[in-house]
């Protein structure tokens, strides 16, 4: 049995997959499409997205304790489910899970932290999808070290680095770790990674204004 969408006029087939289910119409179907149906919500929801946001926040702020001791006790309840559905969630989103930490540890330092993922990948994108720093790419960082590149802070945490664009470098877990809070002008002219090119390349990145500092 097929029926035609009441807004974009397609013939689809009637069933849960293509039309919302609902038992007060006839057939127990909406008249509109799904595909419809979630553009109609979207635009909705972008035209009181502010209001909307503002409600969530209010909502929160007045119900905290109560919100998270009902997702505690949902937790504990669902243990192996929740660790399950959360390694998952890991492994088939590797850079939400990194920027999700990320971000936290920023926020602990009192330190902005506006990157989104759109701009993580435009970085990945200047950088070849390489270590800004020593050149690795990418899948060679998942062949020897089973992981994607590091988000690291050029301006480290400690001194008021932030985590956005113009400060966060792809890194390999080697360059991460050898760099850590060292001053970047300092430690990567005095690196056995260092390169002229590379380097050159992060400074035409950085937004600090130190970088029309000079290596000799």
């Amino acid at each position: 049995m097929k029926r035609i969408c009441s807004i974009c006029k397609q013939e689809k087939e009637l069933d849960e997959h293509n039309f919302p289910k609902n038992f007060k119409r006839k057939g127990g179907f909406e008249g509109r499409c799904k595909v419809c149906r979630k553009a109609k919500d979207k635009a909705r929801y972008e035209a009181k997205k502010e209001k909307i946001l503002e409600q969530k926040k209010r909502y929160y702020e007045k119900n905290a304790d109560k919100i998270k001791e009902r997702q505690l006790g949902y937790y504990n309840e669902n243990k192996g489910k929740c660790r399950k559905s959360e390694k998952d969630w890991c492994k088939n989103n590797p850079t939400r899970r990194r920027m999700t930490c990320a971000k936290s540890r920023t926020l602990k330092y009192g330190s902005e932290s506006t990157l989104t993922e759109k701009e993580w990948l435009e970085i990945k994108s200047f950088f070849c999808c390489s270590c800004a720093y020593c050149g690795m790419p990418e899948k060679k960082s998942l062949e020897i070290y089973g992981e994607h590149l590091h988000h690291e802070h050029v301006v480290p945490l400690i001194d008021g680095g932030a985590y956005s664009y113009g400060n966060v470098v792809p890194a390999c877990r080697s360059c991460n770790s050898s760099k850590r809070n060292h001053d970047f002008f300092v430690w990567y002219k005095n690196s056995n990674v260092f390169s002229r090119k590379r380097y050159m390349r992060i400074v035409q990145y950085l937004k600090d204004e130190r970088k029309e500092q000079k290596i000799d």
